[in-house]
């Protein structure tokens, strides 16, 4: 587990096979199914509140970005979180992490 806590190509790996998985998921649950986003919210109030909650833990993540962490490249990634959730989550750490190792290799002498 401590290779999960600090940058590392496991991490990276394992967050970017996460966000492949996400992806293929979205492709086939998109396929039309019957009832409609829309008709399933009005219908549904745990829905409603699976909802709700998807969108403040997207808002309190975007937060925790900005405040957080360090670089230009937190400010677009937070703004899209708010809107697309761990779709723009997970591309943003494991673009992050790219970034640190990067830096890590160009410091370290070979």
């Amino acid at each position: 587990m401590d290779k999960l806590q600090k940058p590392s190509l496991l991490r990276v790996q394992l967050l970017g096979g996460l966000w492949i998985v996400m992806v293929v998921v979205f492709i086939f649950s998109a396929l039309p199914a019957g009832m409609g986003t829309g008709d399933i919210l009005l219908a549904s109030h745990f829905a409603r509140m699976s909802f709700a909650n998807t969108v403040v833990l997207s808002l309190v993540v975007a937060g925790y970005m900005v405040l957080r962490h360090t670089g230009w490249l937190r400010f677009p990634f937070a703004v899209l979180t708010v809107f697309f959730g761990a779709f723009a989550l997970l591309p943003y750490l494991v673009i992050r992490d790219l970034m640190v190792l990067k830096d890590q290799s160009l410091k370290t002498p070979h």
